[in-house]
């Protein structure tokens, strides 16, 4: 689990393109995301939470 994946109270906010810490995050989003061992979700709660778990066996995804 992952907190603040979508913005911060301090100051930054995912669509903030150019600041380094909006950069950072997205940077972990996107690796977290690519792990085909993890299915993931990003949910709206506070600034963002990421909960990822690792998958077992096969894995429908949704495109």
């Amino acid at each position: 689990m992952a907190d603040n994946v979508l913005g911060s109270s301090s100051g930054w906010w995912i669509d903030d393109v150019g600041h380094p810490v909006r950069d950072a995050v997205v940077a972990f989003n996107q690796l977290v995301a690519a792990d085909a061992a993890f299915v993931s979700t990003a949910m709206p709660f506070r600034e963002g939470v990421l909960f990822s778990t690792k998958a077992r066996g096969d894995v429908q995804t949704l495109n």
